[in-house]
């Protein structure tokens, strides 16, 4: 008797567990919105990143013409110091507006991902499959 009250108590929990596994979880799990952009894309394309360009250039003319008029009667030593003075302030200035833009593109892919409500946007040379591509509403707005 023993054994037959213990072989059904053993049959109860099984299928007491097994019918538990089964059963959807009660707690769902909400599904990623992903998104991608195209980061070289915005470099190329994008009307700020012209811009940002056209300042880069104008400064390298505006030192350029600098240097050809005052370094004129400098020795070879002083024109190198101010040559190399002159390179400095032309990278600074490359890494400060390369700056700006990315702050730019951060703040752009931000507000749209809120406005369009995805959860993650990603670069786009890193994704395989999969995101929807939102580099043109990105461009819209830069």
């Amino acid at each position: 008797m023993k054994k037959h009250v213990l072989l059904v108590l053993t049959a109860v929990v099984l299928v007491s567990i097994i019918s538990g596994c089964t059963q959807e979880p009660q707690v769902k799990i909400k599904e990623l919105k992903v998104a991608v952009v195209d980061q070289s894309q915005l470099w190329s394309q994008s009307k700020k990143a012209k811009d940002y360009q056209q300042q880069l250039n104008n400064k390298v003319e505006e030192l350029k013409e600098k240097y050809n008029t005052d370094f004129k009667d400098l020795s070879e030593e002083k024109q190198a110091a101010k040559y190399q003075d002159i390179y400095q302030q032309i990278n600074d200035l490359r890494e400060e507006l390369k700056e700006e833009f990315r702050e730019d593109i951060a703040q752009t892919v931000k507000t749209i991902a809120k406005e369009q409500g995805y959860d993650v946007v990603l670069n786009k040379e890193e994704v395989r499959y999969g995101g929807k591509d939102i580099t043109d509403e990105v461009l819209e707005e830069l």
